[in-house]
């Protein structure tokens, strides 16, 4: 009796799993290219720090969130890019890390830092003239906990921000899930990604199915896990291509759309099989093909390191499971 946890079945898993990681870094690599152009991590931050404020003022003219991204401290962490200047933006930083805000907004409240006073009582001033919001109030009880000083308000305003890029983070994590989904769906139509069909040929076919296993295992043990986060460009774009393709054609995978050619055997004039990958005819195929792209779209929105992590698990996995059978063979044959 075939146990789930056979070689076969981790095998094909393995397969799998690698194409939807290798597809996925590609997802990622574009997505990544895509923020870049619309400025997607700036706009999510600087949403954020206006959520924090709740649109709250410093005065009648100035949000306290625009009085932020104006101060020479915040305006260090970036310069105005190519894309900033096409689509005429004013850009800012991807992130602030959360001392520079404390330090910079409590600048802002008290330009001199309380000299000639009492520095703490200074900023509970500042914050008590300015105009009415909920922001204001968010201030006040921030900086009226019994502190006893500047850097006690310091540390709350520290730990407010890291709670608002919290939510900022959940915020870019779901809008990428969305956004990976959608490049998945048109990275499986584009490199006709079957994850049925892949599964099918890796099961029924043991030299394909050693073969990329033997292609992930290489992977896996000459590469680090991948990364989510950082720009990218045109060029990292090409590369990614350029990979994905190496790949694949290495492991000789159902995955592609095949050249049109004769539909007989120059050699023998018999009528050559069909190919697997063509685009199939009946509607019951058609939608299973659908079913297919649209199984290797939602698993490439999972991300490329999920699918680097699982790799790996699966690897372990294979490594336990074949000893057993080779050892129950052994037995069998005795």
């Amino acid at each position: 009796m075939t146990s789930i946890f056979s070689s076969g079945i981790v095998e094909v898993a393995i397969g799998l799993a690698f194409v939807y990681m290798l597809l996925s870094l590609l997802c990622s690599v574009v997505n990544e290219w895509i923020a870049g152009i619309l400025g997607s991590r700036a706009y999510s931050l600087e949403r954020g720090i206006s959520s924090l404020f709740t649109d709250g003022n410093l005065n009648s003219q100035t949000s306290l969130a625009c009085a932020l991204y104006d101060h020479g401290l915040i305006q260090s962490l970036y310069k105005q890019g190519f894309w900033d200047r096409f689509f005429h933006r004013r850009g800012g930083p991807a992130y602030i890390p959360p001392a520079l805000f404390a330090t910079t907004l409590i600048n802002i409240l008290i330009p001199t830092g309380g000299a000639n006073a009492d520095p703490l009582a200074s900023l509970r001033t500042a914050i008590g003239n300015l105009p009415d919001s909920k922001g204001k109030q968010a201030l006040v009880a921030l900086a009226n906990q019994g502190q006893t000083k500047v850097d006690e308000v310091r540390k709350n305003l520290e730990d407010w921000y890291n709670d608002g890029m919290d939510r900022v983070s959940g915020w870019y994590k779901r809008r990428t899930t969305l956004v990976l989904f959608i490049l998945g769906f048109i990275v499986a139509i584009a490199s006709n990604t079957d994850s049925f069909l892949i599964a099918q040929m890796l099961w029924n076919n043991p030299a394909l199915r050693q073969a990329t296993v033997t292609a992930a295992d290489n992977y896996v043990q000459t590469h680090t896990a991948p990364s989510t986060t950082g720009s990218a460009t045109t060029d990292d774009v090409k590369a990614a291509i350029t990979n994905l393709n190496s790949q694949l054609q290495t492991m000789q995978l159902p995955v592609g759309w095949p050249m049109p050619q004769a539909n007989v055997a120059p050699s023998n004039n018999q009528p050559l099989p069909p190919d697997p990958r063509a685009f199939p005819s009946g509607a019951q195929a058609i939608l299973f093909r659908l079913s297919g792209w649209l199984f290797t779209a939602a698993a490439l929105s999972l991300g490329a390191p999920f699918w680097f992590d699982l790799l790996n698990k699966f690897m372990v996995v294979r490594s336990t499971v074949k000893p057993e059978e080779k050892s129950q063979t052994e037995a069998s044959k005795g």
